[in-house]
């Protein structure tokens, strides 16, 4: 499935929920939450998913707000995972360590965490007051069972050279790839007092240790442009305007309401609720629609939809 400029579009991200029990500092939240009646069940999500893989699509993400949060998650992995596409999620860790289990068990490919600082206190006052030795003791239990863990980092002014150098270091003592991510502008009360150019982070790394480049997609099909470092350690950056990443953009979202957007910094987007619960066909139209109407690039300036709505 390719879009109209030729990119083909093989990444689906599905929010499953718009909750998240973090407030970040840099995320955008909105006024009121979803009613049950409003987000998409898991028989909705497994239709999403079949038209999607007859149509490309090879990588299916869970994202949310925080996806960890939605009841029986581990039961929607198993689902999908029987429909023979590659199962990841994004989470901030809170509950892994109760979850990780399941979830492998459940047949979960890999996951993401997000882990901005190994402080505590800067920690705790960028998630609006989140437990990092929680966190921590998340991933080492993902780890334990087996999963494969990434970590992001989303780089921001609160970082100094010695906050690179301590989540080096996690990454290092665990064999974690980490990722460095540009600030987007979702939340514009703190944007401009929090966005720092991704090359600052490079830059920041490079006072301590070489970093030699190792091409981009190192480890998933994703954006990052990767390195390692003197350690060993796998490190990516993304900078979707600083980088100009977006030409090689391969994805599409769907939102836990069953809203497609094909751009994470537009405002485009097809309503697909009616058309999931349709079945696979109309489905399929939907994500044609959407991938066709997909843009060249973001805009800052629309800002596009919350991120506690799409996940990133």
């Amino acid at each position: 499935m390719k879009d109209s400029f030729g990119r083909e579009i093989n990444y689906l991200r599905i929010s499953v929920t718009d909750r998240c029990n973090f407030d970040c500092l840099y995320c955008s939240h909105p006024v009121e939450m979803l009613p049950r009646e409003r987000v998409l069940r898991f028989e909705d999500i497994v239709v999403l998913v079949q038209a999607a893989k007859e149509l490309g699509i090879k990588k299916v993400r869970l994202t949310g707000g925080e996806p960890l949060l939605r009841r029986d998650i581990d039961k929607l992995v198993a689902m999908l995972h029987e429909l023979d596409v590659t199962v990841h999620t994004t989470t901030n860790g809170f509950m892994l360590a109760r979850l990780a289990e399941p979830l492998k068990e459940a047949g979960l490919d890999g996951l993401n965490v997000s882990l901005d600082f190994v402080d505590a206190e800067k920690f705790r006052q960028i998630t609006g007051g989140g437990d990092l030795a929680t966190v921590v003791q998340g991933i080492d239990k993902a780890l334990e069972v087996g999963l494969p863990v990434k970590l992001n980092a989303v780089f921001t002014t609160m970082h100094e050279t010695k906050d690179l150098k301590e989540l080096l270091n996690f990454g290092k003592e665990r064999n974690l790839p980490i990722r460095f991510i540009e600030l987007m502008p979702k939340n514009l009360g703190s944007f401009s007092s929090l966005f720092r150019p991704i090359g600052d982070a490079q830059s920041m790394i490079e006072s301590f240790t070489q970093l030699r480049p190792v091409g981009t997609n190192a480890v998933s099909g994703g954006p990052a442009e990767y390195y390692l470092t003197d350690d060993g350690v796998e490190v990516g950056f993304i900078g979707f305007f600083s980088l100009n990443q977006c030409k090689q953009c391969n994805r599409i979202r769907v939102t836990s309401s069953g809203a497609i957007y094909p751009c994470l910094l537009r405002n485009v987007k097809v309503e697909a609720f009616e058309s999931i619960k349709q079945g696979k066909e109309a489905t399929k139209e939907a994500l044609l629609k959407a991938v066709s109407i997909k843009p060249v690039a973001g805009n800052p300036e629309e800002v596009g939809p919350d991120m506690s709505e799409i996940g990133g």
